[in-house]
């Protein structure tokens, strides 16, 4: 084996360690947090993985495919958008598909260390329904003629 090898390797090694320590540094850190706050916003980010560019894993006999052949898929990251109680500046948090369903602009959440999903402390208030219009009253619509007017013979 090469110098060269041993160095790509070494190099690789190091970026993925990199990218492992800091996944574990910011599950921790989340994990770890602490907060009251207002939801201000809620986004979800849709991302299309396009596998026709890999290498594909599937097989295919007969003209039937068995298998990753490539084609598309699509994954969505749900967050919200939290104002800290107190002040200071928002920030993201990353949540899951179910409790963003649930979670409507204006509740307030609270986030104990040790957890990493917030629980709901006060639901934000239903927007009033739209008044009722009253009914108008309608014009009596005419109704047609029931008789047929007389042929008048034209000489």
């Amino acid at each position: 084996m090469g110098m060269e090898t041993t160095l790509i390797i070494i190099g690789f090694v190091a970026v993925f360690g990199g990218f492992l320590g800091y996944s574990i540094y910011s599950g921790r850190k989340q994990k770890n947090a602490q907060w009251t706050g207002t939801v201000v916003d809620k986004s979800v980010q849709e991302m299309v993985h396009d596998r026709n560019n890999q290498r594909q894993s599937g097989v295919s006999i007969n003209g039937i495919s068995l298998g990753n052949n490539g084609g598309s898929s699509v994954t969505h990251n749900y967050s919200i958008v939290v104002q800290p109680d107190g002040g200071g500046e928002q920030f993201k948090w990353p949540i899951s598909s179910g409790l963003y369903e649930q979670l409507n602009i204006g509740d307030k959440l609270s986030k104990r260390p040790g957890t990493k999903i917030p629980e709901v402390t006060e639901k934000a208030s239903a927007p009033a329904p739209a008044p009722a219009q009253p009914a108008q009253p309608t014009e009596p619509t005419p109704e047609p003629p029931t008789q047929t007017p007389p042929i008048v013979p034209t000489a």
